[in-house]
């Protein structure tokens, strides 16, 4: 009877330890759409892919339990047959047979579970993982209902050693992430791993997008080109030739007030008055995280969104370019020039759009501006750094960097010229 709950142990840990790996290596596009057409079991598939937290939970609990139980089972059941193999055949006591009995059982009930239960489940389930987690859904589904009491105090912990470190979701996801860059650069140079790095910056972006906020992705209010909504259609049209965009934001009296959205397409139908073309709009929290409006974006075929602020206000727009464009970097086209400029003169000058990001100026000019403080772009640096908005012409000396400001407005930087300053350039 013994052996028969080992063997049970040592099955659950195998079904935990490979359900873990089903769903982590699982092609997600494609199971996705399986899942939405496999029924309730396609159900039971989405809710485990779209709540990870839930799934590594329950399958830590469960393997955790049944190893426990495991290990005091086969510890009981090798004891006798070790101890007369010490005792009558190395003629050891039991003082010092006791201490080899002890080494012996750890050693030969790590080495069984270390196949039986992580390789060889692992192995198999990387396999076949889209099916697999098909097959384990349900299995694991009715796990999470059992050890429901477990899974809460599991999660209760957690919470509170979080909370005991002062660490909040946002800074761990950034730990995990350059945990995750670490870890690619160590494999690539033992071998293991064979990527560009075009390939591993597309692998650290996509494990970034789960803590990115629609805030950082967004096009802000004040470079957004929003048309009233008791203007003419002829001057619609002219909007969007001038903007050179496809969608435009419709609002009532001000900004604040958006309304809808415009698409260019709809002016073939010739339309008499704004009013036929507006759509409705998805109005989001800045707060919202990239990824699951990137997910809305794609189920209910939408492709624009307007962001707003704690206070109700438009913060900005943010469309599905807006969001691809976090894992891919700057999806350029003709209209983007302007607003994106990065021009490199020589190895210690650049000219560059205030909407330009301190990480992308970084890695495609010779400037180096520090990144430490609440902002992301050029502008951003500057403003945190003077506390003031410059005006066209202005020149200033910032962290060893001479600006001159090319293009203002009263309230934004558009164009400034970065030029290294004579110490930077005899260190460098």
């Amino acid at each position: 009877m013994e052996l028969f709950f080992i063997v049970i142990t040592l099955l659950l840990s195998a079904f935990f330890s490979g359900s873990e790996i089903a769903f982590v290596a699982a092609n997600r596009l494609r199971v996705e759409v399986s899942a939405r057409r496999g029924g309730s079991m396609g159900v039971t598939v989405a809710r485990f892919l779209d709540d990870p937290a839930t799934l590594l939970t329950t399958t830590l609990v469960g393997n955790n339990l049944a190893l426990v139980i495991y290990s005091t089972l086969i510890a009981f059941y090798l004891e006798p047959p070790l101890e007369a193999f010490i005792e009558g055949w190395m003629g050891l006591g039991p003082g010092v047979g006791s201490v080899f009995v002890l080494i012996l059982q750890t050693i030969i009930a790590a080495f069984i579970v270390l196949i039986i239960g992580e390789i060889i489940p692992k192995s198999f389930m990387r396999e076949f993982a889209n099916r697999a987690v098909f097959v384990l859904a349900v299995p694991l589904r009715i796990s999470y209902i059992v050890l429901l009491p477990f899974i809460v105090v599991a999660r209760w912990a957690a919470a509170g050693l979080m909370k005991f470190f002062d660490t909040d979701s946002e800074s761990l996801s950034q730990f995990m992430r350059r945990d995750f860059e670490l870890m690619i650069e160590e494999s690539k140079r033992s071998g293991e791993l064979d990527l560009d790095e075009e390939e591993s910056t597309l692998l650290a972006n996509v494990f970034a997008m789960g803590s990115v906020r629609v805030k950082e992705s967004m096009v802000p209010r004040t470079d957004i080109v929003a048309v009233e909504e008791n203007m003419t259609v002829n001057e619609l049209q002219q909007a969007f030739v001038a903007s050179g965009h496809s969608k435009l934001p419709i609002y009532r009296e001000n900004i604040d007030n958006i309304v809808g959205i415009a698409f260019a397409y709809d002016l073939f139908d010739r339309p008499s008055t704004i009013s036929e073309v507006v759509r409705p709009t998805t109005f989001v929290p800045e707060t919202k995280l990239s990824k699951d409006l990137l997910r809305d974006f794609l189920s209910s075929e939408t492709s624009v969104a307007i962001v707003i602020d704690e206070y109700g206000g438009t913060a900005g727009l943010v469309t599905t370019e807006d969001l691809l464009e976090e894992l891919f970097g700057d999806i350029q086209d003709e209209f983007d020039e302007e607003d994106h400029l990065l021009r490199v003169l020589d190895e210690t000058t650049v000219i560059a759009s205030g909407r330009v990001d301190i990480d992308e100026l970084s890695e495609r000019s010779p400037i180096k501006l520090p990144d430490d403080g609440d902002y992301e772009t050029v502008a951003g640096f500057i403003l945190a750094r003077l506390g003031t908005i410059p005006a066209q012409r202005d020149e200033f000396e910032l962290d060893g960097y001479r600006f001159l400001v090319l293009a203002a407005t009263t309230n934004r930087v558009d164009l400034v010229r970065i030029t290294k300053a004579a110490e930077l350039v005899q260190t460098a």
